[in-house]
């Protein structure tokens, strides 16, 4: 068994591949525009601020194996996504891809 930080970042790293994964793959699935994904990521803020005390009523009833996959795993992989939303949002606005010029070829 790890040390709590090896387990909790490696459980961050996980949550946020697993996020990204979803924003990839199901690009129609979430908000679209800047201020729905932006909302998006003020809730994902407000779970994230309970789940200290989430994690402290789990790990009173059950395992913490359990307790970090049912509470922590979710409410990480719902701020990456968010934050992987808002930037989905962000770069479809126009924020982040040039536009492509054409190039006079010479005759």
């Amino acid at each position: 068994m790890g040390s709590p930080a090896v387990i909790g970042t490696g459980t961050a790293m996980g949550s946020a591949l697993l996020a990204f994964w979803i924003v990839l793959r199901y690009r129609a699935f979430g908000p679209q525009t800047i201020r729905t994904a932006l909302a998006a990521c003020l809730v994902s803020g407000v779970l994230l601020e309970g789940i200290g005390p989430a994690m402290k009523w789990t790990l009173r009833a059950t395992d913490p194996a359990v307790a970090l996959l049912a509470v922590a795993v979710p409410l990480f992989v719902c701020a990456f996504w968010s934050a992987g939303v808002l930037m989905r949002a962000l770069l479809d606005a126009g924020g982040g891809r040039p536009a492509r010029q054409r190039v006079p070829r010479d005759r």
